[in-house]
């Protein structure tokens, strides 16, 4: 009986390790994701909305 109850015991330990792990994943690449459009969408913003000379006019006189 003992050692049903130990068996039981590390199968559900091991259970929840795995599932703890998945869902870490899951959420760390959510994350990821949703920094990564949040990232583009600031990009976006900056070229479109901020003043900005015309860098082709300024570098060609350069080179």
């Amino acid at each position: 009986m003992l050692i049903l109850v130990v068996l039981a015991s590390i199968l559900i330990a091991a259970v929840t390790v795995y599932q703890y792990r998945e869902e870490a994943e899951d959420y760390h690449h959510d994350r990821l994701e949703r920094k990564q459009q949040n990232i583009k969408k600031h990009i976006s913003y900056v070229l479109n909305e901020c003043l900005l000379p015309n860098t082709n006019k300024v570098y060609s006189s350069y080179f």
